[in-house]
């Protein structure tokens, strides 16, 4: 977990819960976009399937990855290369964000 001066109390809880596994997680809920929350699931999904296949040479099932290489410009991406993850972190969000895009679609909030 990362610690800065001024962090507060409930700043230092947030970041201790979503710490080891639950890492990538906390970083994607952290940025979490409630008026558009497919594209939000989306772009993180895709972010993480690019670290994965590009960045630690892992493959991730149903992924077709892009012959120019990952997103550059994506902000998950960015923030996943600055943090530099764990497989496991970035497997454990991969699982819940498929399964929330799974209850978007069920609720008719994908396109």
């Amino acid at each position: 977990m990362q610690e800065w001066p001024d962090m507060t109390d409930d700043a230092r809880k947030f970041w201790c819960m979503y710490s080891g596994k639950r890492e990538v997680l906390g970083h994607a809920l952290f940025n979490h976009d409630p008026f558009d929350q497919f594209a939000w699931c989306q772009e993180w999904r895709f972010a993480i399937a690019d670290y994965l296949t590009f960045n630690e040479g892992e493959y991730v099932n149903g992924f077709r990855p892009s012959p120019m290489g990952p997103d550059e410009d994506s902000f998950a991406y960015d923030t996943l290369k600055g943090e530099r993850p764990s497989v496991e972190a970035l497997r454990y969000a991969e699982k819940v964000l498929e399964r929330f895009r799974e209850w978007l679609r069920i609720a008719g909030e994908d396109y």
